[in-house]
């Protein structure tokens, strides 16, 4: 059963509430409807900086002012198809290939974070909504058939999840055909993917890594989680702060300076020692199936974080790392495994954050300096 046949909102049990510290969009229909049938709900609209709309938040609690005991407000008293487009769907995402809408959803949400990790076995379904967004883009390249870029994008799935190999590696080799990918024109997709994935273990090498990536990793994202202003989100303060506590360094939340301790790069090695020794069969599902989850999101290869193919798998390869890195600290801190709901947390906490940046070019510019951008570089993130 997919995802989205499984998922239902978890209203006032959900720990972490859609409504909370997120700008909501109003759109256009929307605004349009509470000017025609519930003017009352324009108080609870405000201009967006970014043109539109969007619904105002509580000041004190970060909260939309219409979400009250984790329910609603509009909902309850309107009915769904009151609220905007945003609202509506989330944490689903419908995405257009030609005529054909697949539908897929957000480890942002704990509860499709829960059903992704640890009960779905299809990462992608056609579409299952009543409605489905006005302005669905479509990402169908001009030189690919519908048919075969569904099976295209299938393949990335189904390889990130090949039982064959290990998560880390299956990650690996999606980064490698979109090398070769890139080399070829669209048209030759079809039956190039196949081809590609069935030899790309053979493109992977010695990895080029240092013995800093680990805390390098840690300054990574919490140079964009602090750039972006995120720093009120108890739960990803947590998961960083677990990293923190396991590397033994501090990262300075006005400059990004990393203070260390004098065992900070015996502790980076440490956690990498405990991580290919302890956890990595352990997390093996887990993390395939995040990797399913961020393929099936961006609808790769057609869209995602950054310009060229490559890139976006890199992007994809460097927050797997995140995760990895996390998973790891968690067991260093609290002497264990995480059990469900942590793990949960953890992948949850990370993805509402890293999955809904605004751009990629903050990112670009931190992985081009690391290097992580290139294979080499990228496989000691991973391995």
């Amino acid at each position: 059963m997919s995802i989205i046949a499984k998922f239902k909102c978890l209203t006032t049990e959900c720990p972490d509430t859609c409504c909370k510290g997120w700008n909501m969009q109003v759109d256009a229909k929307t605004l349009a409807l509470y000017q025609e049938k519930a003017p009352a709900l324009l108080e609870s609209v405000t201009p967006d900086t970014h043109d539109g709309y969007r619904m105002k938040r509580d000041a004190n609690n970060g909260e939309c002012v219409k979400f009250s005991q984790g329910l609603c407000g509009i909902q309850a008293e309107y009915g769904e198809h009151f609220l905007g487009e945003a609202c509506y769907f989330y944490p689903r995402v419908a995405r257009r290939l030609g005529n054909h809408i697949t539908v897929t959803a957000m480890l942002s949400c704990p509860e499709i974070a829960r059903i992704a990790l640890y009960e779905a076995n299809d990462f992608l379904a056609d579409s299952l909504l009543a409605t489905l967004p006005e302005m669905a883009k479509n990402y169908l390249p001009e030189s690919i058939n519908q048919v075969d870029a569904l099976a295209i994008h299938q393949h990335f799935i189904t390889q990130s999840m090949n039982p064959d190999y290990d998560a880390a590696t299956n990650l690996l080799r999606c980064f490698i055909v979109c090398e070769s990918l890139e080399r070829i024109s669209l048209s030759a997709w079809g039956e190039a993917v196949p081809f590609y994935f069935e030899h790309a273990s053979a493109g992977i090498t010695m990895p080029d890594a240092k013995e800093s990536d680990l805390i390098f990793l840690l300054q990574s994202l919490c140079g964009l989680v602090f750039s972006a202003k995120k720093l009120d989100n108890t739960r990803l303060m947590q998961t960083i702060g677990e990293m923190e506590q396991a590397l033994h360094v501090t990262i300075r939340r006005d400059n990004l300076a990393i203070d260390t301790m004098p065992d900070s790069l015996h502790a980076a090695k440490n956690l990498a020692t405990i991580w290919n020794t302890k956890l990595k069969s352990h997390y093996h599902l887990i993390l395939s199936r995040y990797l399913a989850m961020q393929l099936s999101l961006a609808l790769f290869p057609y869209s995602g974080f950054g310009e060229t193919l490559a890139d976006r798998m890199a992007i994809i390869g460097i927050r797997f790392a995140y995760l990895k890195l996390a998973l790891a600290s968690f067991y260093q801190v609290q002497g264990r495994v995480s059990e469900e709901t942590e793990t949960i947390r953890i992948v949850q906490s990370l993805s509402r954050f890293v999955d809904h940046l605004d751009d990629a070019s903050f990112s670009l510019n931190m992985y081009h300096e690391t290097g992580w951008l290139k294979k080499e570089r990228l496989m000691a993130l991973m391995i």
